[in-house]
């Protein structure tokens, strides 16, 4: 029945961890269907196993004398039999419990801590939308323009405050680079190329749209943001953020200096530095600030498709109609596609940290459920063996509440060896995933001793085991006492 039981939740289950990584917006849905030959080696398992572990019982209890173990029992009414096998196998159960919530605990950490991390950047009442002209068409040629009609045919739906766009949104977990050459500096690529594997400083980089740091809210440190004097024939200009001046501008002011996304290359444009913002994270919530300088794609050789920001306290779902019919007056083939808020941007970037917590949570729970009634098990056999001890104790005066304290006792001394031994499997084993923490370390004690004490003190292993001593002692108090005065 267990086994059939678990064959029903794993199918009913199958698709939870695609459900975890899917997005829900790039239609990247992967439906897992039914295996027969999965299912067949799992039913196979079961019964395997089923049948391998109660062989051992079921042999033994066919060459036991009956008159030997009548005299023995009778004999030895104070001996404590202890079942060994039963108690370290109920043991490796609350050792897995503990690690499986302790790395539960670290991973729900984590995701709390990336969750706290300030981006730097506006994340709510912001709607990105993929606006990316077929390769077909000819406008793709003429994006700059095309963009710039498309920006203020979103402007004009009713409800937007503020539209912009850029190549690479920030949170998603990609990025964008350039060679970074600073006028002036002699640098041998050959050199760079041995050291770093490519030919130069490099830089991350994005091409915007005009008021892209209003819409999110990234604020000018120095300098000004870009115009509508910075047109295609204008000088072409940047604007750079504060971990790119440390690195390429150490104890310089950078405004008005020039750079190139390459080498010494002369058909290369120089780009004037005429702003400072603020740093924000770029690819992700785990790794710091990198060097970015911001570019403006009306002056930028940029790619056809641009991701369109759009602030709105309208909800998406009623403001994305507006916007198709917005854009589909400009060219009836444009798509509008992969629709989400930055919020959910963001948390697509912590996708690997939601789906570790919510398995290991889970199966930590899972894990701890079948230790507590493991526990139960083993200590509701001993309790029965020691029918004939525990009715001398009666006898001589002993308290039901000393019984139930002593089979709380082994069942304490058992629930506290299993968790130190999954504590010190776990500070082992965390060590191997710390690249996947972030703000916690393996031998964290607050994580580390909230875990020991839910694994010991949780109110379900502590209810089944006095439950289960208090009602061996109310059934069999009166019959243990006439068994042992026999």
């Amino acid at each position: 029945m267990g086994g059939f039981a678990g064959l029903v939740l794993g199918y009913v289950s199958r698709n939870l961890i695609p459900w975890l990584m899917h997005t829900g917006w790039d239609g990247g849905e992967m439906p897992i269907g039914f295996d027969w030959r999965v299912f067949g080696f799992t039913s196979a398992a079961t019964l395997i196993t089923g049948i391998v572990f109660g062989v051992a019982p079921a042999w033994r209890s066919t060459r036991a004398d009956i008159n030997t173990a009548l005299k023995e029992g009778a004999r030895t009414s104070t001996r404590r039999r202890k079942a060994w096998s039963g108690k370290a196998i109920v043991g490796f159960q609350v050792g897995l419990s503990t690690l499986l919530v302790v790395s539960a605990i670290f991973f729900l950490r984590t995701l709390f801590n990336l969750n706290s991390v300030d981006p730097g950047f506006r994340t709510q009442n912001l709607l990105l939308v993929d606006v990316t002209p077929p390769r077909t068409q000819p406008l793709l040629s003429q994006s700059s323009a095309l963009h710039s009609r498309v920006r203020d045919a979103f402007a004009s739906v009713p409800g937007v405050q503020e539209v912009t766009y850029v190549n690479h949104p920030l949170g998603a977990p990609s990025y964008w680079k350039s060679q970074f050459l600073v006028e002036g500096t002699q640098r041998d690529p050959a050199s760079d190329l041995r050291k770093t594997g490519n030919a130069g400083e490099q830089a991350m980089v994005s091409y915007v749209g005009p008021r892209f740091f209003s819409t999110m809210s990234i604020p000018i440190l120095a300098g000004r943001g870009f115009t509508a004097e910075d047109t295609e024939g204008s000088i072409p200009v940047s604007v750079v953020n504060q971990a790119l001046v440390r690195k390429f501008f150490p104890n310089t002011n950078p405004i008005g200096k020039r750079f190139r996304r390459g080498l010494n290359d002369k058909k290369t444009r120089w780009i004037e530095i005429v702003g400072i913002c603020a740093d924000t994270r770029y690819s992700d919530m785990r790794q710091p600030t990198p060097p970015v300088h911001f570019d403006f794609d009306r002056q930028s050789a940029a790619p056809g498709g641009m991701i369109y920001i759009i602030s709105s306290a309208v909800q998406p779902a009623i403001l994305v109609p507006s916007l198709r019919r917005a854009l589909q007056e400009i060219d009836p083939d444009l798509p509008l596609n992969h629709i989400r808020t930055q919020q959910q941007q963001i948390d697509a970037s912590m996708q690997q940290e939601l789906m570790f917590a919510s398995l290991t949570s889970g199966f930590g729970l899972l894990a701890l459920a079948l230790a507590c009634v493991g526990i139960y098990g083993i200590m509701a056999y001993t309790v029965s063996q020691r029918t004939n001890e525990i009715g001398i104790r009666l006898a001589f005066g002993a308290a039901r509440r000393q019984i139930r304290a002593m089979v709380l006792r082994e069942a304490g001394w058992l629930a506290t060896a299993g968790v130190v031994v999954g504590l010190a499997v776990t500070i082992i084993l965390m060590r191997l995933v710390q690249s996947m923490l972030y703000g916690v370390k393996p031998s964290d004690p607050i994580s580390l001793a909230a875990s020991a004490l839910f694994s010991i003190g949780n109110g379900a292993d502590r209810w089944l085991d006095t439950c289960g001593s208090r009602l061996e002692s109310r059934t069999n108090g009166s019959v243990a006492t006439r068994l042992a005065l026999k």
